[in-house]
């Protein structure tokens, strides 16, 4: 989670400072110019570069542990994947060269919700009954006070 958190901030930080660069770029540096300006924003590219940009802004704000504790985690668990999946094939529509990043970020993605998927069908399908098939065992356990053990 370390790890998630931190690459999500260096992800976050890398491409606002690329927004505002090319923004800075386009919109100051080519004045007296505003039609380059109009024309540089309606390219698809840009568009699609804006959106993933608002996607990742999502994704950073909704993440934080005030926000999570606001909305709630399954809120924030489910919108993430969601968010996350349109965030790709944002990158994928801003710059077609990256496909092959995020063709890798794809599939991992889609790996980790299977195996996720396979553990927990393992956990709630594990036993299997050669007459009725596959049969749900809940987990046992036993409660115990731990001021017993004093």
């Amino acid at each position: 989670m370390f790890l998630h958190r931190w690459t999500g901030r260096i992800i976050y930080l890398q491409s606002a400072l690329h927004t505002m660069g090319w923004t800075i770029v386009e919109a100051r540096l080519y004045q007296p110019q505003p039609k380059v300006y109009k024309t540089f924003m309606a390219e698809q590219y840009i568009i699609f570069g804006v959106v993933a940009m608002f996607l990742l802004t999502f994704l950073f704000v909704f993440s934080f542990r005030s926000v999570i504790r606001l909305t709630g985690y399954e809120f924030f668990r489910k919108s993430h994947y969601i968010v996350a999946l349109l965030y790709i094939g944002g990158c994928w529509g801003h710059w077609a060269q990256l496909s092959c990043f995020m063709i890798a970020s794809l599939i991992l993605f889609f790996l980790d919700r299977f195996f996720r998927l396979l553990r927990m069908a393992i956990i709630h399908f594990g036993k299997r009954d050669p007459i009725e098939g596959i049969v749900f065992r809940p987990t046992t356990g036993q409660v115990q006070r731990s001021w017993d053990e004093i």
